[in-house]
């Protein structure tokens, strides 16, 4: 009988040990099974239901990790290997997971009270705290886990992103100071205090600070773009200075990356691919990069080179014709063959994103009406429009489309100046705006030119510009439409396919002074072209 009962011990051990080894391996269905097969033998074993529970939370079965976790806590004692406190804790987590706050919260401050000096039941309740925004609560959370562990720096820095946020500044800079000079290594304090340096518009010491702890795990620019259309030259200064220090092709090709994109951030675009061309040259003619891929792509879009931009926008779709990242590829794909005058292909394009992805859907259907619209096929664009409203009905770009053809195709001013209206309500700020189109399809001129004025002093440029010469010409006046087009063109603008077709600029396309102004900059782009060359 002995015997029999240490057979049957060794064997329960035996499934316990193999389920925290499937746990480890993230094989979690396995270790349920091992789990409930070693509870069949131990019923009553407080760490085997810790054991499942984790695995049902990981799982997002959260009804059966918190029955389990109840069981934890129930048969829970001394000998066990969890500690209440972290029983406790542990429940509180998948309490949050379900959004359960006063569930959470109640269990984050029984695990406390279990288990005092539990650094984690702390830092889990900090964490709360924090996302509560209950920036006190959690600083304390944080300080208590600090002098329990005062040689682990991320209490330090838990505190000090509660002093940001309730904005004591001072008191967060000296911390942060003081962490970087004794943790010199330590990237997320100096991200941190570069981030106080960017909210302070002190963009140098930012740019200083970012690049300084940017490394080749860290790949999120955003903050530095951002910085460089600030401080551009600094910015290039620093990046350039990380590239040439490069001992190797891994570290050189990454910051000839960053560079690229610092490039991009200022429309310096040819700067841009001849970066993205140094990047290939470090990798075999077998490796094909993504990144050297999209980012020649917008570069040479930018560039208005709609045929090496389609060529590339081509080769990223072949290679990733099934992610999330396909519809916005062949939607950018769709206007290089628009602007290349290849309307059937901008269609294909288009119905093949409306077919694929709902969420692109409405923007697919802008274009591929604009498309129709080209086309003079009226009756299809005016479809588009209605099945795009369908989808997203406060669709500003849509609304206008729909309404500008009901007015001037149409001639339905009713419905027309329904949409119009709608775009006021819907489109109050001066970026990436249609309002003023709508103000002027009302009559409403003066309106018109008080905001589009807004839009030229918030981005100046080359295509706002375009934008205000398509204004001007609807309203007749033909000089300030040339002009604004003459601006724009000057900035860089060099979409000449669309200039030619776009019903806009109607009103001066047959003026000599139109003719003469696009044929000086045909002019201009040939012979760009030739200097390449040469």
């Amino acid at each position: 009988m002995l015997a029999m009962l240490l057979a049957m011990s060794s064997f329960a051990q035996t499934k316990l040990e193999l389920a925290k080894q499937a746990m480890s391996n993230d094989d979690y269905d396995t270790a349920i099974q091992y789990t409930t097969d070693y509870l069949k033998t131990a019923p009553k074993d407080a760490d085997a239901y810790a054991i499942r529970a984790k695995c049902f939370k990981e799982k997002k079965a959260f009804k059966a990790a918190i029955a389990d976790a109840d069981m934890a806590i129930k048969y829970w004692n001394n000998k066990n290997e969890h500690k209440l406190g972290t029983l406790y804790c542990f429940r509180g987590m998948i309490y949050e997971s379900v959004n359960n706050e006063q569930k959470t919260i109640a269990d984050y401050n029984t695990a406390v009270k279990k288990d005092s000096k539990n650094v984690i039941c702390y830092s889990h309740r900090g964490d709360f705290y924090y996302k509560q925004q209950k920036y006190d609560k959690a600083a304390s959370d944080y300080r208590v886990a600090s002098s329990i562990e005062p040689t682990e720096p991320k209490w330090i820095l838990g505190i000090t992103r509660c002093l940001l946020r309730q904005s004591k500044e001072e008191e967060a800079i000296a911390i942060l100071d003081s962490l970087i000079l004794y943790e010199p290594m330590l990237a997320e304090a100096k991200q941190l205090r570069a981030s106080v340096y960017f909210q302070q518009e002190d963009y140098k010491s930012f740019v200083d600070m970012y690049v300084a702890y940017l490394s080749l795990e860290q790949g999120e620019l955003d903050m530095l773009l951002a910085a460089a259309t600030k401080e551009y030259a600094h910015t290039l200064k620093a990046v350039t200075e990380k590239l040439k220090a490069a001992t190797d092709n891994d570290t050189r090709f990454y910051w000839l990356g960053v560079r690229a994109r610092v490039y991009q951030a200022k429309e310096q675009y040819n700067e841009a691919l001849a970066d993205l061309h140094s990047m290939q040259s470090l990798l075999s003619d077998s490796i094909v990069s993504p990144f050297i891929l999209y980012y020649s792509a917008e570069s040479y879009y930018g560039l208005y080179e709609y045929s090496e931009a389609a060529e590339y926008y081509s080769k990223l779709i072949a290679m990733d014709s099934i992610s999330e990242n396909s519809s916005a590829y062949l939607f950018k794909r769709a206007f290089c063959y628009s602007s290349l005058g290849r309307h059937q292909q901008s269609i294909a394009d288009f119905t093949k994103i409306i077919e694929n992805d709902i969420a692109f859907a409405p923007m697919a259907y802008y274009g591929r009406g604009l498309e129709n619209e080209v086309l003079k096929e009226f009756d299809n664009a005016q479809e588009d429009y209605n099945k795009g409203l369908l989808l997203d009905e406060n669709n500003v770009p849509l609304t206008l489309m729909r309404g500008r053809l009901l007015l001037l195709q149409k001639q339905d001013t009713i419905r027309a100046n329904k949409d119009f209206k709608k775009i006021l309500e819907l489109d109050t700020i001066p970026v990436n705006s249609c309002r003023q189109y709508a103000l002027v399809y009302m009559g409403k001129y003066d309106e018109a030119i008080e905001w589009n004025n807004k839009i030229l002093e918030t981005a100046p440029n080359a295509d706002n510009y375009y934008d205000a010469a398509c204004l001007y010409a609807r309203m007749n006046r033909g000089q300030d439409a040339l002009k604004y087009l003459k601006e724009s063109l000057e900035l860089g603008y060099r979409n000449f396919v669309h200039i030619e077709e776009d019903c806009d600029l109607d009103a001066i396309r047959n003026t000599q002074s139109f003719k003469e102004l696009i044929a000086k900059y045909k002019k201009e782009g040939v012979q760009n072209i030739f200097n390449k060359l040469k």
